[in-house]
């Protein structure tokens, strides 16, 4: 999962002595890629758009919900917090500067930029898998064994403290090891340059275990002892069918452990063909490498922008606060509200529609003389106090 950006300018495994001929090869894949495929080009700029917009705004609504609201900072919200966070870490660095390099078939942003980038969505793909691995032990100790002692928030602080510090050692090697290398042509490449064949062997090993076989092995036993818990639990309600507090919560539980699992599976199924990718690139058929490669990449970033709606589909709190935020999400509401303000707005012409005419009634009535020809002083004295109350006087032309 480490590899993305690297592979996408040509993992060089075999140290700088073999750069040179690799260099050909490519060069000619990537130019091929950009300049033969403009349309394609176009279409995959067009998915990079989509999930850079809809992975910032809707982690920053999740984050937002869960900072102003202090109800909403559960165990299970924090940690989605947490990934939210990493998501957009992933929309900000990954996103952009991954189809850039590729449409360009050089990297522009120099060696910093060429260790910080790569490390960065290691790094956060590394988060990620611990944080899925988190909520799923706290879900089984919740559920399956609830007289346990809940998660206390300075030991969840340190539970994030240590996963953060875990996924930076981690993720370390990535940073070190690429390089930039400019080549023949005068090109730029950001790679990772390893020592030997066998570190970088065993580095992807390492990773293709802690990102992958081991977490999602956890993540499975741990939904499935809850699915084998709530099962029991439900037999036995419909057994005892009287507290309906019990079954109401029972259903919330189910509802959200429905939802952690679509995210696990939602987030192993993104990046699981990336991680594919590297083992099955030599049976891709010549010059179609780099389009196998952003197909799976498009794939592996959309993962940013599926759990917002996740949240706000299968989570009742985050639906009542995503639709606070944006009433239009609701449309019977938005549709109401549009009715209501078009009624408001008919009330008020009507209102000040009235108002002019009584005033037009009252300048007519101070230009009509008394039927008896009053001119007394009392008469006079009237007008004066009406034109000091502020009554309009009509001003004849």
């Amino acid at each position: 999962m480490n590899d993305s950006l690297e592979s996408l300018l040509g993992r060089e495994q075999n140290g700088s002595a073999s750069t040179a001929s690799v260099d050909t090869t490519t060069a000619d894949l990537e130019r091929n890629f950009t300049e033969n495929h403009p349309v394609y080009s176009v279409i995959l700029l067009c998915f990079y758009v989509i999930i850079f917009t809809v992975g910032l705004i809707g982690n920053s609504m999740v984050l937002y919900v869960v900072i102003k609201h202090k109800a909403m900072r559960t165990t299970t919200n924090i940690f989605i917090a947490c990934l939210s966070v990493s998501d957009l870490a992933i929309c900000i660095f990954a996103v952009p500067f991954t189809p850039l390099a590729a449409l360009l078939a050089s990297w522009p942003l120099g060696l910093v930029m060429c260790k910080m980038v790569p490390y960065i969505l290691a790094l956060c793909v590394f988060v990620s898998t611990m944080i899925f691995v988190a909520i799923a032990i706290d879900r089984f100790l919740i559920i399956v064994h609830p007289h346990f002692p809940r998660m206390t928030s300075l030991q969840q602080k340190l539970i994030i403290a240590g996963l953060f510090l875990l996924s930076v050692s981690a993720s370390l090697p990535v940073g070190v090891f690429m390089r930039t290398n400019v080549k023949r042509n005068g090109q730029i490449e950001c790679k990772e340059f390893w020592p030997s064949n066998e570190a970088s062997r065993i580095y992807t090993f390492m990773v293709l275990l802690l990102q992958l076989i081991l977490p999602t092995l956890l993540v499975a036993a741990c939904y499935i002892a809850i699915a084998l818990k709530l099962r029991k639990q439900s037999k036995l309600l419909h057994k005892n069918s009287g507290n309906d507090k019990v079954k109401a919560n029972a259903q919330r539980n189910s509802k959200i452990n429905r939802m952690l699992v679509a995210m696990v599976v939602i987030f192993i199924g993104c990046w699981l063909p990336l991680d594919l990718y590297h083992f099955v690139v030599p049976l891709i058929p010549e010059g179609y490498e780099m389009h196998v490669f952003m197909v799976v990449h498009v794939i592996a970033m959309s993962s940013i922008m599926y759990n917002p709606f996740l949240y706000g589909w299968m989570n009742e709190n985050f639906n009542r606060h995503f639709r606070h935020i944006v009433p239009c999400l609701d449309y019977k509401k938005c549709r109401d509200g549009r009715e209501s303000q078009d009624m408001t707005r008919i009330t008020t012409f009507r209102a000040e529609l009235s108002s002019y005419a009584l005033q037009e009634q009252q300048g007519s009535n101070l230009l009509t003389p008394d039927m008896n020809g009053d001119h007394s002083p009392n008469h006079a004295k009237q007008q004066s106090n009406q034109s000091e109350a502020g009554e309009p006087l009509l001003v004849l032309e």
